[in-house]
């Protein structure tokens, strides 16, 4: 047993080496604090490639799942690289992620993402799409300010796709539901958003020619600026810069009217702010400068702007052709400083040229990088498929292992406990026989000591020395004069007496101990001629001090006899111990089993199994 169970922990060690020995390499030298979504999106601005680095750590050591990891990408390559492509195409991947819909509010803001991104890429019918599905979700959620946002990215879809009457719709429909918010919330960002919407709507509104309208909207942000003052938590600078994009693009809305006192008035308030005195106050001070014909002091503070751009940024884009040359080039030609402004149009072509070329390569670089990652997708994918398929097979060998440990385990309990079983039926069968030798030892002294004489047999047939035992029975005691044919009284009740019960044991006795069960000619015939037993007593005495019938009795007999023969002949087959019991093979495995309760080879093997331990 202790072999059979070394071996089986021998065949299951390198399965367990298998399973358990290639474990993933730990990432050291790294706090887990830094690998938070809040940490690498405020990180993602400053320091994107160091922010790209941590997610993909964070992927590797398994810390986020697969919607946050897409989604931080996006946010990244959005913010810190510029790159919309990217950020779309991760963005994308999270929106299918199964972790995607679990927080309504993320998945909203996924969801503006990628409205906005579509929109950057100039894919406007899918930006609507996903502007239209954002607030309907937005509104089933109550989410107002999500619906804002939506509304917003709607109308700028919209005016690009010259649907402007409806563009303008959804601009004033988020203005509205932001102006509602902010006057509930208490926090400064629902604030900031309704200023920010609808310095978005005057500008539209100013670009597209509607100068009354976004005029007539200028004491609408005043409020919208004075409101943002009442709340808690203000970032430094936010209102200074949120009142002086106000004076700017009130100075420049009244100079396009004609009224230049209004106009002097806001530019005089513009300039009095802090933030006229950083770099991005160009973009308010320029446009008026401008339109009052101050060429000269545009180009001024054009040209610093510009220098700014040039140490701080990327300045071969196209945001800064539109922004800064474009309008640089429109001054020269109003000052009619014809040199300049070609020097600036060939600066504008040259620029054009290398971002066109500069598309054409990322394109290539992209397309081979997407048939690089789709690649490198099927090489996992198959990597896994053969693991999986390696732990599938470990897996099933394992299952297969352990169930054939329990099932020889059960075996072996089994066998031990029929074996156990089998010694125990053994042992009671021996002494039962012992005792029946024991009983008949003792009557016949008690009949020595009587003095009794046996009665005479007739030797020709009973004598068992004429029996010749290699020749089984025509005949059984079933079929000769069987107790069926007893007299008319047999189902009557028979008194027996004691009388009765000490012939039944003389009989008894003689039967026994002179073997003439053994006697094919021996019958009921010839005990009720021998032994003087009325015949209407025949049965009755048999079920009353024998406890079966005659015929049973004799096959006790027999089986008695089979016991003591297979106990002094183990080498002997059973057919031989049938047959020198005068019995058929199928009634000697028949009735040895309805009287002993186990076959008569379970009784050899546990013989057997009894003597080796006494041994």
């Amino acid at each position: 047993m202790k072999k059979l169970v070394y071996i089986l922990m021998l065949l299951m060690l390198p399965l367990l080496t298998i399973t358990y020995g290639c474990g993933s390499k730990d990432v050291k030298g790294t706090s887990d604090s830094v690998f938070t979504v809040s940490y690498i999106a405020n990180i993602g601005i400053t320091e994107p490639e160091r922010a790209l680095a941590l997610i993909d750590t964070a992927e590797q050591r398994g810390l986020m799942n697969d919607f946050d990891l897409n989604r931080l990408r996006a946010v990244v390559y959005h913010n810190g690289l510029s790159d919309n492509i990217k950020s779309l195409e991760y963005a994308l991947k999270a929106y299918d992620s199964p972790e995607a819909r679990v927080n309504g509010q993320k998945y909203l803001r996924l969801m503006e993402m990628i409205a906005d991104q579509y929109y950057l890429n100039g894919d406007y019918p899918k930006s609507v799409k996903f502007c239209t599905e954002g607030i309907k979700i937005a509104q089933d959620s109550s989410a107002r300010s999500a619906e804002a946002k939506f509304n917003f990215n709607l109308g700028r879809n919209l005016l690009v796709l010259n649907r402007v009457d409806e563009g303008f719709g959804y601009y004033y429909k988020a203005v509205d539901i932001l102006d509602e918010e902010s006057k509930k919330d208490r926090t400064w960002e629902t604030s900031d958003d309704y200023i920010y919407t609808l310095a978005i709507l005057i500008g539209t509104l100013r670009n597209e020619g509607h100068y009354d309208k976004a005029t007539e909207l200028l004491p609408r942000y005043d409020e919208a600026v004075n409101r943002l003052k009442t709340k808690e938590d203000i970032p430094d600078g936010l209102v200074d810069m949120r009142q002086a994009s106000g004076y700017g693009m009130a100075a420049h809305l009244y100079a396009i009217n004609g009224e230049r006192d209004k106009a002097h008035e806001q530019y005089l308030k513009l300039c009095s702010t802090d933030y006229a005195k950083t770099p991005d106050a160009g973009q308010l001070i320029i446009p008026y400068l401008y339109e009052i014909g101050d060429y000269r002091g545009a180009l001024h503070h054009l040209q610093a702007e510009k220098e700014y751009w040039q140490a701080n940024t990327d300045t071969v884009s196209y945001s800064y052709i539109q922004n800064h040359l474009e309008s640089e080039l429109d001054i020269y030609e109003q000052l009619g400083d014809i040199r300049s402004a070609n020097r600036i149009l060939y600066t504008i072509q040259a620029l054009n040229d290398t971002l066109r070329e500069r598309d054409r390569n990322e394109r290539a670089l992209e397309l081979a990088e997407i048939y690089k990652t789709n690649e490198q997708a099927l090489q996992i994918e198959r990597q896994s498929a053969s693991i999986l398929l390696r732990n599938v097979i470990i897996i099933a060998g394992l299952v297969l292992l352990v169930i054939g440990v329990i099932f020889i385990l059960r075996i072996l309990r089994f066998n031990r406990t029929i074996s156990t079983k089998n010694r125990a039926m053994v042992k009671t069968i021996d002494d039962l026989i012992g005792y029946k030798d024991r009983v008949l030892e003792l009557q016949e002294e008690i009949l020595q000591l009587k003095g009794t004489d046996r009665p005479d047999f007739e030797q020709n047939s009973l004598d068992t020395e004429q029996f010749q035992p290699d020749t089984l029975p025509t005949t059984s005691p079933e079929s000769c004069d069987c107790e069926c044919k007893t007299d008319t009284t047999a189902n009557e009740t028979v008194e027996l007496t004691d009388g009765d019960r000490a012939l039944f044991e003389r009989m008894n006795f003689e039967i026994l101990s002179r073997r003439l069960y053994l006697n094919p000619k021996f019958s009921r015939a010839t005990v009720l001629a021998q032994f003087r037993i009325p015949a209407y007593k025949f049965s009755s005495v048999f079920k009353e001090y024998a406890g079966c019938s005659f015929s049973q009795y004799i096959h006790n007999c027999r089986l008695d006899y089979a016991v003591k023969l297979m106990r002094e002949n183990p080498s002997w087959s059973l057919e031989a111990i049938a047959k020198a019991a005068q019995m058929s093979n199928s009634s000697f495995y028949s009735q040895f089993k309805k009287k002993y309760g186990m076959s008569p080879s379970d009784f050899k093997e546990g013989d057997a199994s009894a003597s080796s331990d006494k041994e």
